[in-house]
């Protein structure tokens, strides 16, 4: 089955009538996910400076990573998702990168777990806002057949962020890691960590302030007849009604966005700390080989993956394209990911882990697209919010913990964390091709749905 609907991606008035300004937009608003996964993760580097000078355990580390990061994050999502339905949604992600760059710079004045914690948590709930409007303006801004591939353009952002916080990191801890502590106006004495999260945490005040500065994007529903290829539906079923009519698409697709998600942050968590403890690399060189890998590997991944499900759909007819993409993901990051942490040669252990990334980041594009294709108009951004709750909320808060848990209770030797990464990888390789296999055909029962209405 192959969409009709190609043509409602292009406006033909405003100052989105044209490519270049609908490709100035997302390149707007992939600066600032660069910006949100840099604030995010840079935490991860940081993983034995801040146990020392806290005195924190795996386990405290991974309640920073994650619960401290995601319970704020999953709250404040829907209602970002809400007012993404009906605000103006360049307000709305200038309000989001505020906060969060805010609660970054706190992050480097921090003295304590709990106060480190409570930062995380502004971080949390800043991000929040950032999803659900980027994809409610990308879906709006070009057709269902073309949503696969630039939402995987979108999501190479979240791979230049990862890598960015690796590399400006590891720059951070290179320079000064001999430096007991750095003197800044309104913040004083601070270690080294400490000064990073300032450093990255401030820019993003520019970020927010270019959002004002923008021309708010139409929605379709709110298009001159002129401007779609058909009259548009203003009115259709509400989250919960949609939820039940698509009851196994909405089901395997958010649980095995969550399952792909705690398989990321338990990569992207836990990697730097393998590298230092069972390949010896040091804090920096860790930092710099993973930026390295995640700068080529992860957008390589991402790109792929949508060009892949892009030709699926458009050439093969396979409108289960997105689903197909995110069981190779699955299938590929547990093979590699097997070879990455049982072989015994350093070199084959780099080569795999760029493998292992590139093979998990196929799914990351196009899982957002794979929801906003089914999705109507008036539940864009509450969906796409409900999908990150449900990615973040249990992937990102279990990712991190699990491994954690595993390490310090089954292994009980930090040396042997390579195991726990990799038993996490291969029950989510598993249970995602299971869960979404079984439930192909209701996938295109729904796209089939939704391209009738």
């Amino acid at each position: 089955m192959k969409s009709n609907t190609q043509s409602t991606g292009h406006l033909t008035a405003g100052p989105y009538s044209t490519s270049s300004a609908r490709w100035s937009l997302v390149a707007l608003i992939m600066t600032g996910m660069v910006f949100s996964l840099v604030d995010r993760q840079i935490i991860a580097l940081l993983v034995e400076p801040i146990k020392a000078d806290l005195g924190l355990t795996d386990t405290q580390f991974s309640i920073l990573l994650g619960p401290a990061f995601v319970v704020f994050y999953i709250t404040f999502g829907l209602p970002f998702g809400w007012l993404a339905d009906r605000l103006a949604r360049r307000y709305v992600i200038a309000i989001g990168v505020t906060v969060w760059s805010f609660a970054t710079v706190m992050c480097g004045a921090a003295w304590s777990f709990v106060t480190l914690a409570a930062a995380r948590a502004g971080v949390g709930a800043g991000e929040a806002a950032l999803m659900p409007s980027s994809m409610s303006i990308i879906s709006d801004l070009f057709s269902r057949e073309r949503l696969p591939f630039v939402t995987s353009i979108f999501s190479v952002s979240m791979h230049i962020g990862s890598a960015a916080a690796m590399l400006i990191g590891g720059v951070i801890l290179s320079v000064l890691g001999d430096v007991e502590s750095i003197r800044i106006p309104l913040f004083g004495d601070v270690a080294p960590w400490q000064f990073a999260f300032i450093a990255v945490g401030a820019p993003g005040f520019i970020v927010a302030f270019i959002f004002l500065l923008i021309p708010e994007p139409p929605r379709r529903r709110e298009r001159p007849r002129a401007e779609v290829a058909a009259p548009q539906q203003t009115d259709g079923p509400g989250l919960v009604a949609f939820i039940k009519l698509n009851t196994r698409t909405i089901g395997a697709q958010f649980i095995s966005a969550s399952l792909l998600t705690i398989s990321t942050y338990a990569f992207i968590s836990w990697s730097a700390a393998y590298l230092m403890r069972a390949q010896g690399l040091s804090n920096d060189n860790a930092a710099f080989l993973l930026g390295v890998i995640a700068l080529i590997s992860g957008p390589a991944g991402t790109i792929g993956g949508g060009a892949l499900s892009t030709w699926l759909l458009k050439q093969k007819g396979r409108v289960d394209a997105p689903w197909l993409v995110m069981i190779l993901s699955a299938v590929g990051v547990g093979v590699f990911g097997t070879i990455t942490f049982l072989s015994p040669v350093q070199i084959v252990v780099f080569v795999m882990l760029g493998v292992s990334i590139f093979f998990g980041s196929l799914y990351i594009g196009i899982i957002h697209a794979a929801i906003q294709m089914i999705a109507p108009d008036h539940l864009r951004g509450q969906l796409a919010a409900l999908l990150v709750l449900f990615m973040t909320g249990i992937g990102a808060t279990s990712g991190p913990v699990i491994v954690a848990l595993i390490t310090d209770y089954v292994f009980k030797d930090p040396m042997k964390v390579g195991y726990s990464i990799l038993l996490v990888t291969l029950f989510v390789s598993f249970s995602v091709c299971a869960l979404l296999g079984s439930n192909l055909r209701q996938y295109r029962e729904s796209y089939a749905r939704a391209e009738a209405a």
